[in-house]
This record gives structure tokens, sequence and C-alpha cells, in this order.
């Protein structure tokens, strides 16, 4: 029996491109998202930034799928299918100045992570992030992280959300098409021709 490499699955670029979608859908005007670690130039205030963190496959028994094509090339008849459910936390950090807020409750860095999480409860809030098969399991206290800067407030502020995704296995496996029997001295056994299939 042959086995193909195993392929191991989550479109972390699907995922991002979904939690930018609905960051930037639901952050007011003028609010710059950004993922952390990115090289850029600092940014101008308004902005929020994005981080995943903390990567766990929390299923112990996959859900398994088997396939069969009788025409697909030799060594790829059969896939094998593992889906597991995976968490993950985001962190998001929100900063302005006070050319921009800071000093203003509504457009603080805590009201525009307020509005952000709040809209996690939206339809439409759901439907961008679906189409990264992204569901939100919980999402923490947001945390006031503002400081005086050249006697300036800059306000910030954090939280933490944590989403369920699916980590897929796909592997291949050599389709067994003719099992021949034969004896201990060598010879084939009449009768016994055993044919393997889906």
């Amino acid at each position: 029996m042959h086995w193909e490499e195993a392929v191991a699955m989550i479109d972390w670029g699907l995922v991002e491109e979904a939690i930018t979608n609905w960051a930037n859908a639901k952050s007011r005007d003028g609010v710059s998202v950004i993922w952390a670690d990115q090289n850029l130039p600092e940014q101008a205030y308004p902005y929020i930034t994005l981080k995943r963190n903390s990567v766990i496959i929390d299923s112990l028994i996959p859900e398994t799928a088997w396939t069969f094509d009788p025409l697909a090339p030799n060594g790829e008849q059969i896939t094998i299918t593992h889906s597991e459910s995976a968490k993950f936390t985001l962190s998001i950090k929100a900063s302005t100045d006070e050319a921009n807020g800071s000093n203003d409750p509504n457009c603080d860095a805590i009201a525009i992570l307020s509005n952000l999480v709040g809209s996690l409860r939206t339809q439409a809030a759901k439907t961008i992030l679906c189409a990264a098969n992204l569901v939100v399991v919980e999402n923490h206290a947001i945390n006031d992280l503002s400081l005086v800067v050249s006697a300036e407030r800059i306000s910030r502020a954090n939280v933490d959300i944590v989403f369920r995704t699916t980590s897929i296995v796909t592997e291949k496996e050599t389709y067994i098409e003719t099992v021949r029997v034969k004896s201990k001295d060598g010879c084939a056994i009449d009768g016994i021709d055993v044919t393997v299939g889906n």
C-alpha cells in the first residue's frame, strides 16, 4: 500500500483576509487596519493592529471522510480527509491621539474596540467571517492601555477574541485493484482473486 505525503491545511491567508475585511467594514471612518509585525512605517492615528496568537487543534477524534476516484493517477485514487476543530486567539489593539478623539469617550480607543466587538453579533459580520469558516467562541474584556506622551494623551486599548475554524489534513492512497493469493510454495491458489474497491 502506497501513501502520499499528508497535507495539513488551515488557509491562514483566507482567515486573515476575512478578519481584515470585517475590521475594515465595522470600524469607524478613518481608522486604519494593519497586521502586527509587518515591518511597516509608523501609522497615522487612529489605527487598529491585529495579531494572531495561540493556535490550538482541540479535537481528540477527527472527523474522517474517504472518497474514491478510479480515474485518478496511480497513488491518488483514494483521498482521505481528516477534519479537526481549531481555535486561535486574535489580539486587537486600537490607538488614537488627541487630534483624533483620544479625549472623547465616543471616539477613543475603547470606543473603537467596543464598536468592533459589538459588530460581531450582526449578520453582516458573521457573513464576512463565514467566508473563512470562522465563528466567534468568546471575547475577553477590553483593557485600557492609555498613556501620556510629551504631555499628550494617547488612547490605547486592547481586546482578545477567540475564533474557531477547521484544520483539514488530506492524504492520498493507492487503489488496490487486485490481490492474488499464493500458497506457501509460491503457487497461485485457483479460484481466489480478490478485487478491492469502494
